[in-house]
């Protein structure tokens, strides 16, 4: 049996910006902090694992002073130097990695109530991606909410890998976008 397991940890950071006037932002998980992919059959190994809709965001955006007429959520990696940010995903054995670019991202209006809203769909991890923008000001975190859901071997294939248990943190960041 093949045994291939990879671990996601997400992180999430809220970017405030203060001024004269009251601008800023914070996230809430209401499901999903960690996700795991279990490649234990050969079409999971070959094909890859999507997972819909698995966290679960409220977001929480005021701006009194309409400085900002949109925000955005990105996805963020590790930072392992200045500059220089994570670009595979380690596991137990330090001489295995695999590639950042085998997990995919996509983010989606939860519940229908974020006017202008625009998803990127499916993207390949790297840094900084942004994930979705809406215009939705203020938002809060009840009623404005973002599913987040997962690929992992679908588009770069895990095919040839070694098997290993491999994590990952995962940062999402909401930020305001004048």
């Amino acid at each position: 049996m093949i045994r291939f397991f990879l671990f996601i940890c997400c992180s999430f950071f809220f970017l405030s910006n203060y001024s004269q006037a009251n601008n800023d932002a914070r996230m809430v998980t209401i499901i999903g902090s960690q996700e795991n992919f279990n490649f234990n059959t050969i079409a999971r190994y070959d094909g890859g694992i999507t997972k819909l809709r698995r966290t679960r965001l409220g977001l929480d955006f005021s701006n009194d002073a309409v400085a900002y007429t949109n925000w955005q959520l990105t996805v963020e990696l590790q930072q392992i130097g200045i500059g220089v940010f994570q670009s595979t995903i380690n596991s137990d054995d330090p001489l295995t990695s695999l590639s950042i670019n085998t997990i995919e991202v996509k983010a989606e209006d939860a519940n229908g109530t974020l006017a202008g809203v625009v998803s990127t769909g499916w993207q390949v991890l790297a840094h900084g991606i942004v994930l979705l923008t809406s215009s939705t000001i203020p938002a809060n975190a009840t009623n404005h909410q973002v599913d987040i859901s997962y690929r992992c071997g679908v588009t770069n294939s895990v095919f040839g890998s070694s098997s290993d248990y491999y994590e990952i943190d995962l940062d999402f960041v909401i930020s305001p976008v004048p």
